[in-house]
């Protein structure tokens, strides 16, 4: 699900609002309840990534400064938080593309700057 600018950011507010108000654990049980959902009855228009990339962050970037492999970060969050290691692997995709794309765009424009 691709979100534009204004729909990410009021996103951003709405799921950081409920975090404030009810702490993450009922936004982790709401991504469970909707991955049930999307297996048994194909819901697919709920964005799970921007939920994942916000409920599991702090998680899943501990577990990646470890050190160890993608395979094995995927297991533990897998065993751990009831997570499909795909969730995870698209997630990283996902998110990683993004950073180096932010990233990327900051270097041209301090280039353009100087």
């Amino acid at each position: 699900m691709n979100l534009d600018e204004l729909d990410e950011e009021y996103l951003e507010q709405q799921i950081k609002g409920f975090v404030d108000k009810f702490g993450t654990e009922p936004l982790k049980e709401i991504y469970h309840i909707h991955r049930n959902l999307s297996k048994t009855i194909f819901i697919k228009n709920f964005p799970t990534v921007e939920i994942f990339r916000r409920v599991f962050f702090d998680d899943f970037q501990k577990e990646l400064n470890t050190g160890d492999s993608l395979n094995k970060i995927a297991e533990r969050l897998s065993e751990r938080e009831g997570i499909s290691k795909r969730t995870v692997y698209d997630y990283y995709k996902y998110h990683y593309k993004r950073i180096k794309k932010l990233r990327k765009d900051k270097t041209k424009q301090k280039s353009f700057a100087d």
